[in-house]
């Protein structure tokens, strides 16, 4: 069975990603892309940029290590913070 996914990015499209240890947009482009169903039945798309950074944008969950598409909805985000996903209450 084929699964529909959302690309929101082509190859060359300018995008922006934040460093994480700066907490600073920056700027790159797609260089190639996957789209990926996962176990859970979500699905992502696994970006792979010019300067070496891997996004995976996971549908309908925006975070702060995503791939954006404008500098403000990178800068929106708030700082990573690896805690984020731990289901544990230890910060």
């Amino acid at each position: 069975m084929e699964e529909k996914i959302n690309i929101e990015f082509k190859v060359n499209d300018v995008v922006w990603h934040k460093n994480l240890v700066t907490n600073e947009a920056m700027q790159t482009k797609i260089k190639w892309y996957k789209g990926v169903v996962c176990s859970d039945g979500s699905k992502c798309v696994i970006y792979h940029t010019e300067d070496g950074t891997i996004a995976v944008n996971i549908e309908g969950r925006p975070n702060n290590t995503n791939i954006f598409a404008t500098k403000e909805e990178c800068d929106s985000y708030p700082p990573y913070n690896p805690y984020q996903y731990n289901n544990n209450d230890e910060k």
